[in-house]
């Protein structure tokens, strides 16, 4: 499975403190989401106030020296979001809760956004063979589910609202738009795939119907 990469906010400076209050309020929000200890939430916590109070994001050196305990925890965190990141810069690749340098807090927030996106991707057992199919969250926070393939990408929107309804589009990606026939297979596995997802949650929606019919 390929795992789509995390886009940085260019709006947004790596340290600055408006990446920081947006990564405040998205914490909370994609909890459910990310994999994470109650350790490493309270030392993100501790870590984003304390650089929200400073205006700037906190030099690791710095917080280790206010809680050594609590730095462990934000590197471990780190390192774990480190992979689904864009940037490659060599601060990065030698983060360390000793170093003299604070985390790139607008990589973290595209993480974090991205949490509810990447569990649904991972949550997928399909195999393609000539296929990648990968799931993002655009600006409006809806899901979008591609499978691309040489020829074409299909991109499936969600309607959150009502899974009755959903978006597709086939953008191709060679002039002549034709797509060879053995790809198909991978085609039909997605569609196979995305009407299972999607009947999941018709079959939750109906029984929460049938409650509250019951409850009046």
């Amino acid at each position: 499975m390929v795992k789509p990469k995390t886009k940085s906010n260019s709006k947004l400076t790596p340290t600055g403190k408006e990446a920081i209050i947006e990564l405040i309020a998205a914490i909370p929000t994609n909890l459910p989401y990310l994999e994470i200890t109650k350790e490493q939430h309270l030392a993100i916590n501790t870590y984003l106030t304390l650089s929200l109070h400073q205006g700037v994001a906190m030099k690791m050196a710095e917080f280790k020296k206010y809680s050594p305990e609590l730095a462990d925890h934000f590197v471990e965190f780190y390192e774990e979001a480190r992979p689904y990141m864009k940037s490659r810069s060599l601060s990065e690749m030698l983060f360390s809760a000793e170093g003299d340098y604070a985390p790139n807090i607008v990589n973290l927030l595209a993480y974090v956004k991205n949490a509810r996106a990447r569990r649904i991707q991972e949550s997928s057992d399909v195999e393609y063979e000539d296929a990648s199919y990968y799931v993002r969250e655009d600006e409006h926070g809806n899901i979008i589910h591609s499978l691309s393939i040489t020829e074409a990408t299909i991109r499936i929107k969600e309607k959150t609202t009502d899974y009755n309804e959903a978006y597709i589009t086939l953008e191709n990606n060679i002039p002549e738009g034709f797509i060879k026939t053995e790809r198909l297979k991978d085609v039909a596995n997605f569609f196979a795939y995305m009407n299972k997802y999607f009947s999941q949650y018709l079959e939750k929606n109906n029984e929460n119907e049938e409650e509250e019919e019951t409850i009046t």
